[in-house]
């Protein structure tokens, strides 16, 4: 095929190529307003991308890959700063009203530590984009965004260049726990994060994979207040677990899963999409347990670290997990909530089989949030539904 030189030119006179230098980027903190200066001296920024995640479609046919999810990647922006270092002091004290209060002259009696109100500090960035005859064209607003990182400022004396600041804004994710309703807020892991789970999975030691999920929860959860993986729910920590997952390193993952029929045991490797929880519940679950006419306990719900202990199928340990999660005792007349571990072991000890089957009912009934996976066995065809814990899945 000839192309067409003139009509080339034709084309490219009348529409031409968009500058990567005519654009404009205004910031606003709610918790410090906007200042103008910082729109002209954004040298630089990158307009967000947008991946799309996908899933293998399993059907009868040829292959394809099948999208149906969005996710957002973190964004970086470079200014120039002034030689009072304004841009730098005005996204200080932006990650002040995130956590903290390290810039202390501002506020020597502020504490360095306590997180702040997310509606303080959830800020918009406007993105204008322009024709090279001054008129607006393209126009990205990204909501709810905040510094999450403000890079190392290098300083050299035997330097003559200017001064720049790159700032990292990350996208941000909500959800909410199954247990309580409670809406939480969170990013996706960063590097850092990844080799600390990555070194984890190497050692192929639970409790180290288990520290190190627990330690990415807490960087990776925004929400205000003190929010402890280690004091949750088991199935919300694994509801948790699953959704930082999939925003962090896409909705989609692959198992080994071995089909429990005795006379096929197939290893199958099956693709499957991470939005595919099921949150299980048992309508002959119960907290509070009847041991007999007089006498009832109500339980709580193990963490990660009871559930581990569980793992583990240890008698003792089982006892363990049992004894750390009664909430209280209770007859027809009083609540008993002050009682030491010792005691609660001669109380477990002292109830026959039946009562103690009644409480460890509370643990194979409880809730579970879990993955749904459906797949054909690649030796016996035949078509298998299963469910896979989401801890597994994290270090599929």
């Amino acid at each position: 095929m000839t192309i067409n030189l003139q009509r080339f030119m034709s084309t490219m006179n009348a529409r031409p190529p968009a500058m990567a230098s005519d654009f404009e980027v205004k910031i606003f903190c709610p918790a410090i307003g906007s200042v103008d200066e910082l729109t002209f001296r954004a040298e630089n920024i990158s307009l967000p991308g947008r991946n799309v995640t996908t899933a293998d479609n399993l059907d009868v046919g040829p292959q394809r890959k099948i999208g149906y999810a969005v996710i957002y990647p973190e964004i970086t922006i470079q200014f120039i700063l002034d030689e009072r270092y304004q841009q730098k002091e005005y996204f200080d004290r932006w990650i002040d009203e995130v956590v903290g209060n390290h810039r202390v002259q501002r506020n020597p009696g502020g504490n360095r530590f306590n997180a702040g109100y997310y509606d303080d500090y959830k800020g918009t960035i406007d993105i204008q984009n322009f024709a090279r005859d001054g008129q607006p064209t393209y126009m990205t607003k990204l909501i709810e965004a905040w510094p999450m990182s403000i890079a190392a400022v290098q300083l050299d004396w035997g330097s003559a260049d200017m001064s720049k600041l790159p700032i990292i804004v990350s996208p941000e994710f909500t959800t909410k726990l199954p247990s309580s309703d409670t809406e939480i807020k969170f990013r996706p892991f960063l590097v850092k994060e990844e080799k600390l789970l990555l070194f984890a999975a190497e050692s192929g030691e639970r409790n180290e994979m288990i520290d190190a999920v627990c330690q990415m929860m807490r960087n990776c959860v925004i929400t205000p207040g003190d929010f402890e993986p280690n004091n949750i729910p088991y199935f919300d920590f694994e509801h948790l677990l699953l959704h930082i997952r999939s925003k962090s390193v896409g909705e989609t993952a692959q198992f080994m899963l071995k089909h429990d029929k005795e006379e096929c045991g197939h290893q199958n490797k099956v693709s499957t999409r991470l939005d595919n929880i099921i949150y299980k519940t048992n309508d002959d679950h119960k907290d509070k347990i009847q041991l007999n006419d007089e006498l009832g306990v109500k339980m709580r719900y193990p963490t990660i670290a009871g559930i581990s202990k569980i793992d583990e199928n240890k008698t003792g340990e089982l006892l363990d997990v049992v004894v750390n999660n009664i909430e209280y005792v209770y007859d027809k007349e009083s609540v008993f909530d002050d009682f030491s571990k010792e005691e609660a072991n001669t109380f477990l000890e002292s109830l026959s089989k039946e009562q103690f089957t009644k409480i460890s009912e509370f643990f194979n009934t409880m809730p579970q949030s879990r993955i749904e996976v459906k797949y054909e066995c690649e030796k016996c065809k035949e078509n298998v539904e299963t469910l896979v814990s989401g801890f597994e899945s994290f270090f599929s």
